[in-house]
């Protein structure tokens, strides 16, 4: 009798604005009070990030498509003010976001999600909305409010792998891990 090989296991992947550790560190100082006063589960500054496309599961043979898509993306640096917290009802979270869409920023979005998709890798289709995510599972909506911005020279993308602990023990808790980077021109 033959041996069924193991299923192909799968990672979830995300590409992803990174930002640096003095910047993770500033906007976690900031915006903490209201992170914990909202009532949800406080994001940690670990996992801070924009996210600029979701792959979802990505099986090993998938990989070198997700990351030949990257290597196909070129756009140019480019500056995000991130300057208002709001709750969004639907995704029931609290962002740290901006009203204007940097134009470089949404050309590297359209120019990664068609490479992904020339790749033959399924995207959610949705709206784009450059955002933070500070807090997830508010018990209620609060107001939109404005704070001291936050300009983030933006020089590079990543890929992001994330993985969940815990979920055995009764607490989930959600770990990134950045796989590549990739320089804006």
């Amino acid at each position: 009798m033959s041996e069924v090989p193991p299923p192909d296991p799968k990672r979830r992947l995300f590409f992803a604005l990174w930002p640096a550790d003095e910047l993770r560190r500033q906007i976690e100082e900031s915006t903490v009070g209201l992170a914990r006063h909202s009532g949800g589960r406080v994001v940690p500054a670990r996992n801070f990030h924009v996210t600029l496309a979701f792959v979802g599961e990505v099986t090993q043979e998938q990989m070198s498509s997700v990351l030949s898509a990257a290597e196909a993306t070129s756009a140019s640096r480019f500056s995000l003010v991130l300057d208002q917290i709001e709750a969004w009802s639907k995704a029931n979270v609290l962002v740290l976001d901006t009203p204007r869409t940097p134009p470089e920023l949404a050309l590297l979005v359209d120019r990664l999600h068609f490479n992904l998709l020339e790749k033959q890798i399924k995207l959610k289709r949705e709206v784009y909305r450059p955002h933070l995510t500070l807090a997830r599972k508010l018990p209620g909506l609060r107001a939109l409010q404005k704070i001291a911005p936050f300009n983030w020279a933006v020089h590079e993308f990543a890929l992001v792998e994330s993985s969940t602990t815990g979920k055995e023990a009764g607490f989930a808790e959600t770990r990134y891990a950045v796989l590549a980077r990739w320089s804006l021109a």
